[in-house]
């Protein structure tokens, strides 16, 4: 990617596809994108681009935005970053389809100058507090339905997901009316609340609200079971 940047006449052409790409969809500058981790300049983490570029003294805009992130990737290739793009009735509509998990695509991260997305901390909890609780979008059952059982026999782990004879002993005992989400993309390192209890392989590793010193989690493999090779939630992922 460097390379490629290096030259006048590539650089030129990424940048035009971008603007047109951008142009399409009505976009006048690069205000969705925060910066989550820049190990170039950590002073940025957090910062949308518009800012960056104010920070850069380059005037306002679509073209402005562009070279500042076609600089930031010069030098760095891997940048994490936070894409502020979902409409609010489109996570909602997305959410109540049957066949959708509730899951996240980010880890907890020591706090640091990284800037991770909110979700980090409190995926889970969000959709128990903000959307079964104050909104209503699905039922308590059905969110449970998709943080255990459906996400355990999408990914063929026959032996989580349900409380059953046989079955990992991983429970969560929370509280319906106080469970939510403190994390924000502002002050994203915050734990949730309303959790009182986390049993992992059967041993506690959340007690009273406090992590203990256990650490009974492990590694899960995928692995075949004829008894839901077809039909159902107990399929495997295709």
């Amino acid at each position: 990617m460097r390379e490629r940047l290096s030259s006048v006449e590539t650089r030129k052409k990424i940048a035009d596809e971008i603007r047109a790409a951008m142009q399409k969809v009505g976009r006048t500058n690069l205000e969705y994108v925060a910066i989550a981790s820049y190990g170039p300049d950590p002073s940025v983490n957090g910062l949308r681009i518009p800012q960056i570029t104010a920070r850069r003294g380059r005037e306002p805009g679509l073209d402005s935005d562009i070279e500042t992130v076609l600089d930031m990737l010069s030098q760095q290739e891997s940048t994490s970053v936070i894409y502020h793009s979902w409409s609010e009735p489109g996570v909602e509509l997305i959410m109540k389809h049957p066949a959708v998990a509730v899951a996240r695509d980010s880890g907890a991260q020591k706090p640091d100058p990284y800037i991770p997305h909110p979700r980090s901390y409190g995926s889970h909890s969000r959709v128990l507090g903000l959307y079964v609780r104050e909104k209503g979008v699905l039922r308590l059952e059905e969110a449970i339905r998709k943080m255990t059982s459906l996400p355990s026999r999408t990914f063929r782990l026959h032996d989580r997901g349900l409380i059953e004879p046989g079955y990992a002993a991983d429970l969560v005992l929370f509280d319906e009316e106080q469970v939510r989400d403190l994390a924000t993309f502002e002050e994203p390192h915050q734990y949730s609340k309303g959790f009182h209890y986390v049993i992992v392989n059967g041993v506690m590793a959340v007690e009273e609200g406090n992590r203990t010193p256990a650490r009974p989690g492990r590694i899960l493999r995928i692995r075949q079971n004829p008894a839901t090779s077809s039909g159902g939630e107990g399929a495997p992922a295709r």
